[in-house]
């Protein structure tokens, strides 16, 4: 019989031996490899032999492909399940004979059923675990969730967004997980302390972060947010600059405390002598001497100008700066009004009545002639021209006309 073909009868009967018809094609599963074989044998695991009525096709068993095996006899080879994997290295039928050859992919690759070879996740996503159904097919690759990225292929797990900036998408685009740039830095007046953050905190009120997205570095830490300056202040959440105080008011803290600078009413008015006409002071400006300022801090519009300070009125001088109310000339001097501040800024502008003239009230802005009849000779004391009682009546002889 020629190979591939068989005939058991040992003899007996001639009849089963006179015609090449008395040789029978092997079996599925089964092979014979020589001439005049009186049986078949079967395909051991790891090999097969598909069912045909062909001798030539019964000569030899096969061994399964790569991403495949079998058990003994087999007609046809098993696919690795999905997941797995059979390499085509293993050319030895002990690489085939068993489920257990075929392999689970790794972290970061899957396959579909009878692969040779597991594929790789594409960037922005993931798989893991260590059962077959975590690497099977394409959707057991995970975008990464929000605050992850994967820039490589192949992840097995994903990267932390560092702190200073977040991702938002939870997974539902693999475009915005598959680089680093895709975790955005901050904006300003906002920081993420934490590593793959999901969103970006706001700067408390009284406090800023003024970059503009170019350091994450400078978004990391909520220490990050600097408390605002002395003359500024920020009543709002996230704030990338403070706001100046209006004028007429000023804000002394020196960015010691972010209570000190959370709200415009933290900005006080200049007090009674005082006035600010600039933005954002952390003082006021003193009035000059010769003027005054009498409101006491009741409106910021009452001090925001040099020109709020007003020249003493007559009979009135400041010799000092920041003077809430002038000081009256003593009776017995007199000051007439002047525009000019230095015309009021000195008690020696207050000047001591003429001879034969008084003022009796403080704050004169003028002296009074003595009746005719009475006259006073002092030019130079005022508590000698501080009353009309200081007029001394003519003597025999002699007259005032006044």
């Amino acid at each position: 019989c020629e190979k591939g073909k068989y005939l058991t009868d040992d003899g007996e009967n001639p009849s089963n031996h006179d015609n090449a018809n008395d040789c029978l094609v092997c079996p599925n599963g089964k092979f014979a490899d020589s001439e005049s074989s009186s049986s078949c044998s079967s395909c051991v695991a790891g090999k097969y032999l598909p069912a045909s009525n062909d001798p030539q096709a019964h000569r030899y068993c096969l061994l399964c492909s790569a991403g495949q095996f079998s058990g003994e006899m087999a007609v046809s080879c098993s696919l690795c399940e999905a997941g797995r994997f059979l390499p085509s290295t293993a050319s030895e039928v002990s690489g085939h004979d068993s489920s257990a050859d075929c392999q689970i992919c790794p972290a970061g690759k899957y396959s579909v059923a009878g692969a040779a070879a597991c594929i790789v996740c594409p960037s922005g996503k993931f798989n893991t675990g260590d059962q077959s159904s975590n690497h099977a097919g394409e959707n057991s690759c995970t975008v990464c969730p929000a605050g992850k990225f994967a820039s490589l292929p192949g992840s097995g797990s994903c990267t932390n967004c560092v702190a200073g900036t977040y991702l938002s998408d939870s997974g539902g685009n693999v475009d915005l997980h598959d680089d680093m740039n895709d975790c955005i830095i901050c904006p300003a007046g906002t920081y993420s302390s934490s590593a793959s953050s999901v969103a970006c905190s706001l700067c408390s009120t009284g406090k800023y972060l003024a970059d503009l997205n170019t350091d994450p570095t400078y978004h990391d830490s909520a220490s990050r947010c600097t408390v605002c300056g002395s003359g500024q202040y920020n009543s709002y959440e996230g704030a990338k600059v403070c706001v100046f105080c209006n004028r007429g008011t000023y804000l002394s803290d020196a960015a010691t405390s972010a209570g000190a600078h959370d709200a415009m009413a933290d900005c006080a008015i200049c007090s009674g002598g005082a006035y600010n006409d600039e933005l954002g002071a952390a003082s006021c400006k003193a009035c000059r001497v010769g003027t005054f300022l009498s409101d006491g801090a009741t409106s910021s519009s009452l001090h925001d100008s040099r020109a709020d300070c007003q020249v003493c009125k007559s009979g009135q001088f400041a010799a000092n700066e920041g003077t809430v109310a002038c000081t009256d000339c003593v009776a017995g001097k007199y000051l007439a009004y002047s525009s000019t501040s230095t015309q009021h800024d000195a008690s020696s502008d207050c000047v001591v009545c003429s001879p034969g003239m008084f003022s009796e009230s403080s704050s004169a802005a003028f002296c009074i002639n003595c009746p005719s009849g009475t006259f006073i000779s002092d030019a130079i004391t005022a508590a000698s021209h501080d009353s009309q009682a200081d007029c001394t009546k003519c003597g025999a002889g002699k007259y005032t006309i006044n």
